[in-house]
């Protein structure tokens, strides 16, 4: 079912167990280091060759995740959901880094129309599933979107694991 917050279209879709593969690096929340690595990725033609893994469209989701460095601020990986249908024989061993998700829900926030990702992001999102009594999903964690795909005019997909208020609290509980 999709609910409103704060003029954003959000619903709660469950997603089995999955894995998510690509490229990978650390870097700062600095406006400037997530471009940077995108950039690259798709001057070098890796982008590409990313999205060749399967021979129908597919997404590439820009993943934000722990660094486990207090050198940086999280890890960025720009990835495709892992499937039997992916052929990853190109890529040199290691080339690729494999994230791995339990089964959860997942907050679809949907940016489209006249509204811009600055403005999801203005916004507190983990704040945002509270409203709708949901909260983060740390178990999971990491988010995923496509903001690197948005125009105007385009929709972009901000996908945030959560998990039910109650379940939660009794989680913490055991």
């Amino acid at each position: 079912m999709k609910r409103s917050v704060k003029s954003f279209a959000v619903e709660i879709i469950h997603k089995p167990a999955f894995e998510l593969a690509g490229f990978t690096k650390l870097v700062h929340l600095d406006g400037v280091s997530i471009a940077n690595f995108l950039k690259t990725l798709n001057e070098t033609g890796q982008m590409e060759k990313l999205s060749a893994t399967l021979h129908t469209p597919q997404q590439v989701w820009v993943c934000l995740s722990w660094a486990g460095d207090a050198a940086f601020d999280c890890r960025c990986t720009v990835c495709v959901e892992k499937t039997e249908e992916h052929d990853f024989c190109s890529f040199a061993v290691n080339e690729i880094f494999t994230l791995s998700a339990p089964a959860s829900d997942w907050a679809d926030f949907t940016v489209g129309g006249s509204q811009s990702p600055t403005e999801l992001h203005s916004h507190d999102v983990y704040q945002m599933v509270e409203e709708i009594g949901y909260t983060y999903h740390a178990k999971v964690g990491f988010h995923l979107d496509n903001e690197h795909e948005w125009s105007h005019g385009k929709e972009m997909h901000f996908l945030l694991p959560v998990c039910e208020k109650e379940i939660s609290a009794l989680s913490l509980q055991a």
